[in-house]
């Protein structure tokens, strides 16, 4: 009878220690849960800091193309957008500043996607408001990467002639100054900025030391070529862009080489060339360029050099090298020279620029296009890490006196 009684007594504290063990472990589970899951603050802040990465990486000194290298592909998880927006306004003071214009800039969303491992999309749209309201697709590409020494893309993009075309993009923010250099200003066309086609584009493997980039382009015609009219007189449901070409069946084969060494991140030294051959006025018109840059876009300093040279022959057997054929050659270059201020938390970047062109004037192809000498200097402030403030003023060296300097005042913006 003893011994059962000490057997209950036994069983009953045995249960007893299992049920409270039990509970003590479930209570310690629940409690590390609950210390593993974020507060409901840490996704909004982690949210806002995706945010700020996303907008640096839209405003580096690198072409988006060459940002989806990362942003893509080998680290697919799942569909991901990453949208960029950017506009501007200006106060324009001509003539001597004795003529002022205020200038609303374009309205420029630029999205990147990944849609599927390996494939990617990048979109450009801008909206303008004056002359007259306009929207225009300037990039639509589709992309697909194998690794980085291969991508091939196609759709609408800006031709890799020269670097300023590859990487100041539209929306003003992204570059230094307030204004583009003349010679790649899209309303005069000195050489095309946008083509319709295919493009592959990569690192040469063997190379890697020395970081040489590749990019080849092969466009129809049909979209932007030889400008023959302003934006301005252009009807808003064309959708066409400036610098329209009259020749839909021109074939266009583009190619740029790149060196970007390692061992300078902030230096690039390229050369690139065009070739296109169209018709204008029931004529044979070719097209020959050939371009080359070195920048180093450190912000002390910050050097850009470029140099183009544009080709037109025209003739019924100008392709033949015949007699009856017409050259019309023509010159544009730029330098342009900025330094980031220590002072004043790093805000202040003076620049100036010496821009040339020399057109030859009776090319049918570069009607918008006329000579130019001139100087500009200017600084830019960077307000925060979104808006900019700049002023600058340009001297035109061929204008008359009475009309020979300008003044700009622009804000620009990116979020």
């Amino acid at each position: 009878m003893k011994l059962c009684i000490q057997m209950r007594h036994i069983l009953f504290m045995a249960t007893a220690l299992g049920l409270s063990s039990r509970a003590w472990t479930q209570e310690n589970t629940d409690s590390e849960l609950q210390d593993s899951e974020p507060q409901d603050s840490e996704p909004a802040e982690a949210a806002a800091e995706l945010q700020e990465s996303l907008l640096l990486d839209t405003a580096s000194a690198a072409p988006p193309e060459i940002d989806l290298t990362a942003y893509t592909s080998q680290t697919f998880t799942k569909p991901q957008l990453q949208v960029s927006m950017f506009s501007d306004i200006g106060l324009l003071l001509s003539d001597n500043f004795t003529t002022n214009e205020v200038q609303t800039g374009q309205l420029v969303f630029h999205t990147i996607a990944n849609l599927t491992r390996g494939f990617s999309a990048l979109t450009e749209v801008t909206l303008d408001s004056t002359p007259e309201p306009m929207a225009a697709v300037q990039r639509l590409i589709f992309h697909w990467e194998k690794n980085d020494a291969l991508r091939i893309s196609a759709g609408r993009y800006h031709l890799p002639l020269t670097w300023w075309n590859t990487t100041a993009h539209h929306g003003l923010w992204l570059q230094t100054t307030a204004r583009r250099p003349r010679m790649l200003d899209y309303e005069n066309s000195f050489i095309p900025n946008h083509a319709i086609g295919v493009f592959i584009s990569g690192n040469l493997p063997a190379l890697r030391p020395l970081g040489i980039r590749y990019n080849v382009a092969l466009s129809g015609g049909g979209d932007d070529h030889h400008s023959h009219e302003e934006s301005s007189t252009m009807e808003m449901d064309t959708m066409e862009s400036a610098d329209m070409s009259e020749d839909p069946s021109a074939a266009t084969l583009n190619a740029l080489l790149a060196l970007e060494p390692p061992a300078f991140p902030y230096l690039r030294i390229g050369v690139s060339g065009l070739l296109e051959l169209g018709m204008l006025d029931h004529e044979t018109n070719t097209t020959r360029v050939l371009a080359s840059h070195i920048a180093y876009t450190s912000d002390r300093p910050e050097l850009i050099v470029e140099g183009v040279f544009v080709s037109h022959e025209m003739g019924s057997n100008a392709h033949h090298g015949g007699d009856d054929y017409e050259t019309h050659n023509s010159f544009a270059g730029y330098a342009q020279f900025a330094w980031r201020l220590q002072s004043l938390g790093e805000r202040l970047k003076p620049y100036s620029r010496f821009e040339y062109v020399k057109v030859h004037q009776s090319d049918p192809n570069l009607q918008n296009s006329s000579d130019f000498t001139g100087l500009l200097g200017g600084i830019r402030i960077d307000l925060n890490r979104s808006i900019s403030l700049k002023f600058d003023t340009n001297w035109n060296f061929i204008e008359q006196p009475e009309s020979a300097m300008d003044a700009n005042v622009q804000l620009s913006a990116a979020w």
